[in-house]
C-alpha cells in the first residue's frame, strides 16, 4: 500500500500460479496474468471511478524463474516443500563428484612405484614368475602405460557392475524348467556370455554335481549343458540325465540298478567258486600225478640207468647282475631219470613249482613277468624263473646221453626234494613287503 495525498492506491502485481498455467500452455503475448488491475480511485466524496486495466510487459528472464518456482510451490504445495526439495537438488548435486571419483578408473603411469607396478603384474596373471630383478621401464612397458589399474577397487567395482549387467541382459535365456534338477529356471550353458566372452570356451568352469553324485574324487568333471547364472550353478550332460527324473522313475531306476548288482554278485561267486575249483585242481598234486612222479623210487634215481631215456636237471644261482657275487653259470643237479618224456614232463613241472628253493607255495612261484611258462624242444619242457633280487632257477628235461654234455653237469643229485608231502593251492596275499 502506498499513501499519496491522503488517497489510497492500491497495485496488485502478476500471480505466478496463472503465468505457470499459461506458459504450460503454450500461450504467448500477454495474457491475464500479465495485466496489472488498478482499482477505482476513491474520493473525497465517498464515490468511486471505475477500475484501470493497463498492460504491463514482463522480461522473459523474469517469466522463466517464475515458472520455475511456481512448479516447485506446484509440486511440493509448501514453502517447506519448496526448501526440502532444493535440499535433495543440493545433496545429489554433492554426490556426484564421489560417484564420478568411484568411476574413474586409474590408469597405469610412471607415477606408479615398482612395488605396484609388479604387484599389477601378479594380479593380471598370478602364475607370471621372473619379474623380481625387473626395472621400472620393463613394468610400464609390458603392462601398458595408459591400461586401466585392473587392482584397484574402482576396476573391481566397474567389473562386478558390467557383470551384472551381462547377467540382466541374459535373463530372458534362463528359460528352460526342469524343477527335478534346479529350483530356478535354468539357460543352455553355450548361450551364455562372461565378462563379454563365450561361456562354452572356458575350461575352468565344470559341473557342480560330478563329484556330489559320482562319490568319486578321480572322476573328471563333465562340461556343463545347463546354467543358472542367479545361482552360480552348472550341470553336465550325465548328472542332468541321473536328476531330470520323477521320484518314480528313481525309484525304479534304483531297483533295476539292485536287481542287477544282485545279479553280478551271484554271477561272481559262481566265477569265483569255479575259479577256486580250477585252481585247486591245478596246484593239487596228489590229483595231477602219479605217486612214481612224486616219489620217484630208486630205479629213477640211476643217472647211469641204460634203460630210461630221459634225464630231469635242476639249477640254481644268481645271474651276472653286476650286484651279487657270480661265479660263473650255476652246475646242473641231476634230479631223475624216466621211460616216457610225458613221465619226464610231469616230473620237471612237478619238482619246479613244489619243490622250488624258497619254500614257496607252487602258485607263488613267479617272476616280474607274470607266471612261468615252459619251453618246448622236441617235446620236452624247460622252466626258469628268476624273481626280483633273488636267484634264478630253472628245470629241464633232456634226453639221458645229451645230458652229459649240457654246461656244468654233474651226476649229483640235488636236495631239493626232502620226501615231505606236497604243499596244495595258497590265496596269494595282497600285502607287500
Amino acid at each position: 500500500h502506498k499513501k499519496s495525498c491522503g488517497k489510497t492506491e492500491t497495485s496488485s502485481f502478476i500471480n505466478p500460479l496463472d503465468m505457470s498455467r499459461n506458459l504450460d500452455a503454450g500461450k504467448s503475448g500477454p495474457s491475464k496474468s500479465n495485466i496489472v488491475v488498478i482499482p477505482g480511485k476513491i474520493t473525497s466524496s465517498g464515490s468511486k471511478t471505475a477500475p484501470n486495466s493497463k498492460k504491463i510487459s514482463v522480461p522473459a528472464e523474469t517469466k522463466e524463474k517464475q515458472n520455475a518456482a511456481s512448479k516447485c510451490n506446484l509440486k511440493k504445495g509448501t514453502n517447506n516443500g519448496s526448501t526440502k526439495s532444493t535440499a535433495v537438488a543440493t545433496s545429489k548435486v554433492n554426490q556426484e563428484p564421489e560417484e564420478e571419483n568411484l568411476c574413474c578408473i586409474p590408469l597405469v603411469s610412471s607415477s606408479m612405484t615398482i612395488a605396484q607396478l609388479k604387484e599389477e603384474c601378479t594380479t593380471r596373471n598370478p602364475s607370471m614368475k621372473g619379474i623380481s630383478g625387473k626395472n621400472k621401464s620393463w613394468l610400464l612397458s609390458h603392462l601398458g602405460e595408459g591400461s586401466e589399474v585392473q587392482g584397484s577397487d574402482e576396476w573391481k567395482a566397474k567389473k562386478q557392475a558390467d557383470r551384472k549387467g551381462e547377467m540382466d541382459k541374459q535373463t530372458v535365456v534362463h528359460s528352460y524348467k526342469y524343477p527335478y534338477v534346479h529350483k530356478c529356471p535354468l539357460a543352455k550353458f553355450s548361450a551364455l556370455m562372461l565378462h563379454g566372452a563365450p561361456r562354452l570356451g572356458q575350461e575352468n568352469i565344470k559341473c557342480d554335481l560330478c563329484w556330489e553324485t559320482r562319490y568319486d574324487m578321480f572322476r573328471s568333471q563333465g562340461t556343463p549343458v545347463y546354467t543358472c547364472e542367479r545361482c552360480d550353478w552348472d550341470i553336465c550332460q550325465t548328472c542332468f540325465n541321473d536328476k531330470n527324473k520323477s521320484p518314480e522313475e528313481k525309484e525304479q531306476i534304483r531297483r533295476e540298478m539292485r536287481r542287477r548288482a544282485e545279479e553280478e554278485r551271484v554271477r561272481w561267486e559262481k566265477e569265483e567258486t569255479r575259479r577256486q575249483k580250477e585252481e585247486e585242481e591245478r596246484w593239487n598234486a596228489r590229483k595231477r600225478f602219479k605217486n612214481a612222479i612224486i616219489t620217484p623210487s630208486h630205479i629213477h634215481l640211476d643217472p647211469d640207468s641204460s634203460t630210461l631215456k630221459y634225464t630231469v636237471w635242476c639249477s640254481v644261482g644268481y645271474d651276472n647282475d653286476g650286484w651279487h657275487s657270480y661265479q660263473g653259470a650255476p652246475e646242473r643237479e641231476f634230479d631223475s631219470v624216466w621211460k616216457s618224456k610225458k613221465e619226464a614232463n610231469d616230473r620237471a613241472e612237478y619238482l619246479f613249482f613244489w619243490k622250488n628253493p624258497w619254500g614257496n607255495a607252487p602258485n607263488e612261484v613267479s617272476d616280474d613277468g607274470g607266471d612261468p611258462e615252459p619251453s618246448d624242444v622236441d617235446g620236452l619242457n624247460s622252466w626258469t624263473v628268476s624273481p626280483a633280487d633273488t636267484q634264478r632257477w630253472s628245470v629241464g628235461a633232456v634226453p639221458a646221453d645229451a645230458y652229459a654234455h649240457l654246461p656244468n653237469a654233474n651226476k649229483r643229485r640235488h636236495n631239493h626234494d626232502d620226501g615231505r608231502e606236497p604243499e596244495g593251492y595258497e590265496e596269494v596275499s595282497d600285502l607287500c613287503y
